[in-house]
């Protein structure tokens, strides 16, 4: 099976890396954070790295239970990983090599998104191609619920359907149809870290 050590070891690594950035860089002018920023950013990295990801994995867990059939081949994608080495190692980048796994993850996070909506103020004006304006100081809601079920992007969306995250289907689609993780800048960084950790976990079980 998958250890965990690594990805223990490895997340409070990050949290401690991500609180000594803000105290000590301050914002991306240089200007240290007050306290309370400071406070809502580690509130918004711990729920990013641990409250979605057991959202995710438990949506994971309901629907492979649901699919016999993608829980079996996730498994022996699993072993076939593992079949040269300790059962106990795993590596940072071991997601990568689970591609049938990785698409598991990502249609349970788009049918069951961790984050269903989120909502943001406007700093300036908002000017759409099409000439519509989002005046300053309107806040405005963003359904992810209803971007992944949005039927003009994905075919039957209330099924659980691997292959909406197949290579040939993902090639000519917006990046913006899929949000797993709705918090800006850090967007990229969460998602890998959730999806590692999941993956991870994911291991455990399939193992």
């Amino acid at each position: 099976m998958f250890a965990i050590d690594l990805m223990e070891d490895d997340g409070k690594m990050c949290i401690l890396q991500t609180q000594s950035l803000y105290l000590e860089d301050g914002d991306e002018n240089g200007k240290e954070l007050p306290d309370e920023d400071i406070r809502a950013e580690a509130d918004t990295f711990m729920f990013e790295g641990h409250d979605t990801t057991a959202s995710g994995l438990s949506w994971t867990l309901y629907n492979l239970v649901r699919h016999p059939e993608y829980q079996e081949r996730c498994r022996q994608e699993v072993r076939e990983l593992l079949r040269d080495r300790d059962s106990e190692e795993n590596e940072r980048d071991d997601l990568a090599q689970l591609p049938f796994l990785t698409m598991c993850i990502k249609e349970s996070l788009r049918l069951h998104p961790p984050v269903p909506g989120i909502s943001h103020g406007c700093s300036k004006d908002v000017v759409f191609l099409y000439g519509r304006i989002i005046p300053k100081g309107i806040t405005f809601l963003i359904s992810i619920f209803g971007i992944h079920h949005n039927p003009s992007v994905w075919p039957d969306p209330e099924v659980y359907d691997l292959f909406h995250f197949d290579l040939e289907n993902i090639k000519d689609r917006s990046p913006l149809a899929f949000i797993p993780s709705p918090w800006g800048p850090g967007e990229a960084r969460g998602f890998k870290g959730k999806g590692r950790s999941l993956g991870l976990r994911m291991g455990i079980v399939g193992s």
